[in-house]
Order: C-alpha cells, then structure tokens, then sequence
C-alpha cells in the first residue's frame, strides 16, 4: 500500500493537504484499533485530567505571583508616602508612567493602585491574614477587604 502511494505521489506529487490528513487519520485509527480503543481511551482521559490538573496549579501559582506584586505595589507606595511625605497625586503619576511602560498590561490604572495601597493598609496589621490572602483571586480580595465593608 505504501508503495503505491509513493509511486502516485512521485507522479501526481504530494496530495491536498486536506486528503493527506484524512489518509493519516485513517492509518491513526488504525493504530489505535490494534492497540485497543479502550486502552486509547484510558490514556486520553488521562492526559485531560493531567492538562486540567497542571492549569488549575498554573492559574493558582500566577495569582499567588500577582498577590504578591500587587502586595509590594502598596507597601512601596504607602512607606514612600510616608516617608517622602508624598500626597495624592503620586499614584496618579505612577500609575501614568506604568501604562505608558506596560500598555498591553492590564491593572495599573490610578484606582488599581489606590486598591493596591488599601490591600497593603489593611493586611499588614493582620499578618495571620497575608497567607490566607494571598490563595485568594484578587477580585476576592477587593470584595472582601475589612476596610471596604466597614
């Protein structure tokens, strides 16, 4: 059979992309058929349950990431104001300069950062908190705040 079709493409050349992918699925399925359909399945269902696994774990390690920057976002604001005795206006410069540095990142408008400085407020003095928090989408976090809901 391989013969053949080497010899009519040598002829004719390669088939349509589209009748070359029909052949392949073909021969696939019947690999698949000697192997065992119910062995395929197994590994399939396998690997969905790994790729689903791996981008819960990934999703959760990237909040954690954006916790934790959005953490230091606010302390460095707030210990700056502090310390420098800036006002107001210094978050919106930053969050000027940050949009021009990062314009396909989302986040750092004037009001994220004032909620990032609130995020920083309200769980430094509740250090038992800071793990909890940091498990938790930063939507949550917002929703959530003590300083928020009174």
């Amino acid at each position: 059979m391989d013969k053949v079709i080497n010899e009519l493409n040598s002829e004719l050349g390669p088939l349509p992309r589209s009748l070359s992918s029909s052949l392949s699925m073909s021969r696939q399925r019947t690999e698949i058929a000697k192997g065992g359909l119910k062995e395929y399945a197994t590994l399939v269902a396998e690997l969905k349950e790994r790729i689903r696994s791996a981008q819960v774990r990934a999703g959760r390690s990237v909040n954690r990431e954006l916790i934790k920057l959005y953490w230091d976002i606010g302390r460095a604001i707030v210990e700056r104001q502090k310390r420098l005795g800036w006002g107001k206006t210094v978050v919106e410069k930053l969050a000027h300069d940050l949009r021009v540095e990062f314009p396909d990142q989302k986040g750092f408008s004037s009001r994220n950062l004032w909620e990032m400085r609130l995020f920083f407020e309200t769980y430094a003095v509740r250090p038992k908190l800071q793990q909890l928090v940091a498990e938790l989408p930063w939507g949550q976090n917002l929703r959530h705040s003590p300083c928020r809901n009174g």
